[in-house]
C-alpha cells in the first residue's frame, strides 16, 4: 500500500504483500479497491475463537491531502480461527473535526526582542508579586500604559489648538447634539460633570475665541441655548483628526486581523464589567 499522504513506514508494513507476511495473496482489508472475497464472512459473522483484544494506535494528524482534507490512520489487530489475518481500518477524519490546538504551542516563549518593561519588570518583582496572578497584572498594566500614553498625546493635540481638555469635552458633547448643535448651559453642565458656575467660565472663554455663542432659547424666554459655530465646527474636526493619526501607532503594530482579534477579546472584557455594574 502506498503512503496515506507521507506516512511512515508502519502502514507499509501492514499492508505489504501477503507473501511478505508469509500468506500468499494481497490483505483485501488493505487495498479498498481490492475485489471482495466472496467467502469472506463480514465483521459481524467472523469467529471469535482465540481472538485478542484489538491493539490500537490513537489516529495521528497528518498533512493535508489533495482532497484538502487530514487524514489518521487506526491500526486495530486480530486473530480469529480459522481466519489468521491482519485487518488495517482507514478512517478520514474531515479538517472540521480534528482538534489541533493540542499540537499548538500554547504559549511560545517571547524572544527579548518582544519584551517590553512590564515583563522585566513582574520578572524584577517575582518573589514580591506571588501571592497574584501576574498575566492579570501585565493585562492591567498594559492597558494602563497605553490609556496614559494615549492621554499624553490628546494632550498634545488639544495644546496644539489652543483648547483645554474640559473644552474640547463642551465642543464634542455639542457636535453630538442634532443640528444645528445646540444644548442648555445644564446640558452641558450635567454631561460634563461640572457646576453650573464652571460651565459658565467655559462658555464665556469658548464664545470669546468664536468656537460657540449663545442664542435665546425659543422654548424659553428666560433661557439661553449654547450653539456650536462653524468655527467651533472646523476646529473640533481638525483636533480629531489630528488626534487620530497619533493613535494609529495601534495600526502599525498589528495586523487587521490581530485588530480584529484584539477587539474581539476586548470586547468580551468590557460585556463582563457591563455586566457587573448590571448595564446589561
Amino acid at each position: 500500500m502506498r503512503n496515506l499522504n507521507g506516512a511512515g513506514g508502519a502502514a507499509d508494513t501492514a499492508c505489504g504483500s501477503g507473501e511478505a507476511a508469509g500468506r500468499s495473496g494481497p490483505l483485501l482489508a488493505c487495498d479498498p479497491n481490492a475485489e471482495r472475497d466472496e467467502g469472506l464472512p463480514d465483521a459481524a459473522a467472523r469467529p471469535t475463537l482465540g481472538r485478542v483484544p484489538p491493539e490500537h494506535r490513537p489516529p495521528q494528524a497528518l498533512p493535508p491531502g489533495s482532497d484538502g482534507e487530514i487524514h489518521g490512520v487506526e491500526v486495530v489487530q486480530f486473530h480469529a480461527a480459522p481466519l489468521d489475518r491482519e485487518y488495517l481500518e482507514i478512517k478520514t477524519l474531515p479538517l472540521r473535526y480534528l482538534d489541533v490546538k493540542g499540537n499548538a504551542v500554547e504559549n511560545p516563549p517571547v524572544t527579548d526582542e518582544e519584551r517590553d518593561h512590564i515583563d522585566r519588570f513582574l520578572e524584577e518583582h517575582a518573589d514580591a508579586l506571588a501571592a497574584i496572578d501576574t498575566r492579570v497584572e501585565a493585562i492591567v498594566d498594559r492597558i494602563s500604559g497605553i490609556e496614559r500614553r494615549l492621554k499624553h498625546a490628546l494632550q498634545d493635540t488639544l495644546t496644539a489648538f489652543d483648547l483645554s481638555h474640559g473644552e474640547w469635552r463642551v465642543l464634542t458633547t455639542l457636535r453630538w447634539a442634532d443640528p444645528p448643535h445646540r444644548r442648555s448651559p445644564g446640558d452641558l453642565a450635567r454631561a460634563t460633570e461640572l457646576s453650573t458656575g464652571a460651565m459658565t467660565n467655559r462658555l464665556d472663554r469658548l464664545e470669546r475665541a468664536g468656537l460657540v455663542r449663545r442664542t435665546p432659547d425659543p422654548d424659553d424666554r428666560r433661557g439661553v441655548q449654547v450653539e456650536l459655530t462653524d468655527e467651533g465646527r472646523r476646529t473640533w474636526e481638525q483636533s480629531v483628526v489630528a488626534q487620530a493619526e497619533k493613535e494609529a501607532i495601534i495600526a502599525a503594530a498589528l495586523s487587521a486581523d490581530e485588530m480584529d482579534e484584539l477587539n474581539r477579546l476586548l470586547r468580551r472584557v468590557m460585556i463582563e464589567l457591563e455586566r457587573r455594574e448590571g448595564k446589561r
